[in-house]
C-alpha cells in the first residue's frame, strides 16, 4: 500500500513532467518555427531603404544628366546660330550670298575638324576675312592655312589670316600660295627668336621695299629672323 501510493505519486509526477515538456516543446516550436524571420525582416527593411536611396540617387542623377544635356543642347543651338550668322554674313560680303553658303559652311567645318579651333572660331575668322575683302576662292585657301599657322603660334585665326593676306598682297601672290607663305612664316619662327607678331611688324617696314628690289620672300623672312636673333625686334 505504501509502495503503491509512492508509485502512483511518481507516475503523476512523470505525467506532469511529460506535459510540461510537451508545452515547452510546443512553445519552442513556435519560437523557432522560422528562425530567420527576424533576420529576413531586417534584411527586407534594409533592402527597401537601399532601393529608396538608389531611386533618389537615380532621380538626382537623371536630373543632373538631363540638365547637363539641356544646357549642352542650348549651347549647341547658340553656337550653330552664331556659325550660321557668320557664314551668311561672309557669303554676303564675298558677293555670293546664298549660293556660296554651303561651300563656306563646309570650309568652316573642315577647319574645325582639322585644327584645335571650333567651328564657331572658324566662322568668326571667315567673316573677319570677308570683311577684309578676301574673296571666296581666296578664303578657301587662306583660312585653312591661317588656322594651321595660328595653331602653331597659339594665336587667333583672324590675326594669322590678316598677316598671311598682307604678305601675299605685297608680293602679289595667288591664292594657291597661301600655304607656302604660312609654312615659311612657321619655319622662320621655329628657327629664330621671332614670333608671328614680330614677323608681321617687321614685314610692314621692309616688305614693300624688298618686293621692289626683287628680293625673294624667303630671304626677307630669313633676314627678319636674324634681326630678331640679334635683339632687333620687329
Amino acid at each position: 500500500t505504501g509502495a503503491l501510493k509512492k508509485f502512483n505519486n511518481e507516475l503523476k509526477n512523470s505525467e506532469t513532467a511529460v506535459q510540461k515538456l510537451a508545452r515547452y516543446k510546443a512553445e519552442l516550436g513556435k519560437n523557432v518555427k522560422n528562425p530567420f524571420k527576424n533576420v529576413k525582416s531586417g534584411a527586407d527593411s534594409a533592402s527597401k531603404s537601399i532601393d529608396r536611396m538608389v531611386k533618389r540617387i537615380e532621380t538626382g542623377f537623371l536630373y543632373k544628366v538631363g540638365s547637363f544635356l539641356f544646357q549642352q543642347g542650348q549651347q549647341a543651338f547658340g553656337d550653330f546660330s552664331n556659325i550660321d550668322f557668320d557664314v551668311r554674313a561672309a557669303s554676303a560680303k564675298t558677293g555670293g550670298f546664298g549660293k556660296d553658303y554651303n561651300e563656306l559652311f563646309q570650309l568652316v567645318n573642315k577647319v574645325g575638324r582639322d585644327t584645335r579651333f571650333t567651328n564657331a572660331d572658324a566662322a568668326k575668322a571667315l567673316n573677319a576675312g570677308a570683311t577684309l575683302g578676301i574673296k571666296k576662292e581666296e578664303l578657301k585657301e587662306i583660312l585653312p592655312a591661317a588656322a594651321q599657322l595660328a595653331q602653331a603660334f597659339n594665336t587667333e585665326i583672324p590675326f594669322a589670316m590678316e598677316t598671311t593676306k598682307m604678305h601675299m598682297n605685297t608680293y602679289v601672290l595667288s591664292q594657291d600660295k597661301a600655304t607656302m607663305v604660312t609654312d615659311m612664316l612657321a619655319a622662320t619662327a621655329k628657327n629664330s627668336a621671332a614670333d608671328l607678331e614680330r614677323l608681321a611688324t617687321g614685314f610692314q617696314y621692309v616688305g614693300a621695299q624688298a618686293k621692289a628690289l626683287d628680293i625673294p620672300l624667303e630671304q626677307v623672312y630669313a633676314v627678319l629672323g636674324k634681326m630678331n636673333d640679334s635683339g632687333i625686334m620687329g
